[in-house]
């Protein structure tokens, strides 16, 4: 079974090709805000790379967000049309539980960040136990002061994400030796932990529709807000 799997949800962009045991071609790109223009190619490099083409894809799994409006929707819509056009089952995967993934340490409670703009992440809580990783809280946004002031009570708490490091006097002057910052290498979302973590709903049975598959948002558009502003004003 082959699977393409890609993320656009936050800075980096990123796909692989992956079996069900593992990764055959991957490649990660940190390029800020150019996803519309280098996702497809990136999806023909990983496909070249191994000697295959779309046809030869028996499922596509697809970060849905939360994270970036325009590098989700991106993502969503390439994976709906790939999907309908060759009749490719769809799976799709939540970003901040694939940057979660990243963590394995079992005594601290995971706190994954993406940037939400207007000064906010957006976060959910999860710890890793024997039989994988627990969520603990569902998605929401958070002004950072209030996430880590929330979180001054717990013994161990590991931060990671993209944009972490802008925030560490801040978390060490709240949560003191109690925070650790996850290194670099861990802060990234990999399309490749996308398509294990999708294989697993693929296996359970829960596929996504082509037809109604949403990017998941937080909160409306910056674009939808305005516009609503206007017509009320």
């Amino acid at each position: 079974m082959l699977i393409l799997s890609f993320d656009t949800s936050a800075q980096s962009c990123g796909v692989a090709l992956t079996d069900t045991e593992k990764v055959i071609s991957e490649i990660q790109l940190n390029r800020g805000s150019k996803h519309s223009e280098q996702l497809l190619p990136m999806i023909d490099h990983v496909l070249g790379n191994a000697k295959k083409t779309i046809g030869d894809i028996d499922l596509i799994v697809v970060s849905s967000g939360p994270g970036s409006f325009t590098g989700v929707r991106i993502a969503v819509a390439t994976a709906k049309a790939l999907s309908q056009g060759r009749e490719i089952p769809l799976v799709a995967v939540n970003s901040l539980e694939l940057l979660a993934s990243n963590c394995l340490c079992p005594k601290s409670l995971i706190v994954p960040m993406l940037d939400a703009r207007k000064n906010e992440v957006y976060t959910a809580l999860f710890r890793r136990k024997e039989e994988g990783l627990l969520r603990v809280s569902e998605d929401y946004p958070s002004k950072p002061s209030e996430l880590f002031t929330s979180l001054k009570e717990e013994e161990s708490v590991i931060f990671l994400g993209e944009n972490i490091e802008p925030y560490r006097d801040q978390i060490k002057a709240i949560l003191k030796e109690r925070a650790l910052l996850a290194p670099v290498s861990f802060g990234s979302i990999r399309a490749s932990e996308a398509a294990f973590l999708g294989l697993e709903k693929y296996r359970a049975g829960d596929l996504a529709d082509h037809f109604d598959l949403a990017p998941t948002y937080l909160r409306k558009p910056e674009a939808e807000t305005s516009w609503e502003a206007k017509q009320g004003g």
